[in-house]
């Protein structure tokens, strides 16, 4: 509206201008409330705005994170594989150990001349070490090496050898050359 409506619609000058007065303070208080209102919503929306870069940049974080994660498990399920293969390397060597400690005690046992023998003329892929300590399939091959191989023990060499009878020779033969003439006789 303007001034020249006013006066037409019969209000004074004065009354005009206390009119556009008033409309400019009705003015200037919207104008405030709106100004308000404006900075309230981009107060929000800047704090969404933060809120997004910040999820956004969570996002990118835990993706890289994901990724750090996927590597990291790759890495402890081979660090697992890694420990279960030493853990059956340590078993066996642990169960070879044992083999081995009862093998030598049964050969002291057995009173062999040299303990060692015992592994060598053995087959102990056929020879197995029960829990509680004994073998499984040695007794037999122990009694085949005593009776065949009876020098490898200590004591008495008895089977399989009788010499003269197991008396004393009946001729004495004083050299080599004696011996030939006998055996020829």
């Amino acid at each position: 509206m303007t001034k020249e409506e006013l006066l037409a619609l019969g209000l004074t000058e004065e009354q005009a201008k206390g009119v556009f007065a008033l409309n400019g303070k009705v003015i200037e208080h919207e104008q405030a409330k709106a100004k308000a209102e404006l900075e309230k919503v981009a107060a929000e929306r800047d704090g969404l705005k933060n809120d997004l870069a910040s999820v956004q940049k969570d996002l990118k974080s835990y993706s890289k994170q994901a990724a750090d994660n996927e590597e990291l498990a790759a890495k402890l399920k081979e660090r697992e594989e890694a420990l279960e293969a030493a853990n059956k390397e340590r078993e066996a060597v642990e169960q070879k150990f044992k083999f081995d400690a009862a093998l030598s005690a049964k050969a002291a046992e057995l009173k062999l001349r040299n303990p060692a023998d015992l592994s060598r003329f053995l087959e102990l892929d056929k020879v197995t070490l029960k829990e509680d300590g004994t073998f499984e399939g040695l007794d037999e091959q122990v009694k085949n090496l005593q009776t065949n191989n009876s020098y490898l023990f200590e004591g008495e060499i008895t089977p399989g050898y009788n010499p003269a009878g197991g008396k004393t020779p009946e001729t004495t033969v004083n050299s080599l050359d004696e011996a030939v003439q006998d055996f020829y006789k």
